[in-house]
């Protein structure tokens, strides 16, 4: 996922471009997308080589009963804010995604 504060970093390098008379808005539409491109491919890396590390608790709790053969917990009555960061999440990738395609 890209950081947080990327959408204002990219705002404030557009505007900047677009205020020098020099600024090349294009060269910092490249930059963005080939830091968009770089960080996608270090998340794949990384859900390759160190696939328990984006997952949640739940996540690693089922994952590691499976592993010993037994069955997860039952997750009743457990507060859902592994599932409120999971959309966040999702939601910083469609975003990015979104500015990648210039958008």
């Amino acid at each position: 996922a890209a950081p947080p504060d990327l959408k204002a970093a990219v705002v404030q390098m557009w505007r900047e471009a677009k205020a020098t008379p020099h600024g090349s808005t294009q060269a910092v539409a490249k930059e963005v997308t080939e830091y968009l491109r770089a960080l996608k491919t270090f998340n794949e890396l990384n859900a390759r080589y160190f696939p328990g590390t984006g997952i949640t608790e739940r996540e690693r709790i089922s994952r590691m009963a499976n592993l010993v053969g037994l069955k997860a917990p039952v997750w009743e009555g457990v507060p859902e804010e592994d599932a409120q960061l999971s959309a966040r999440k999702a939601k910083a990738e469609d975003e990015a995604e979104r500015i990648a395609r210039g958008g």
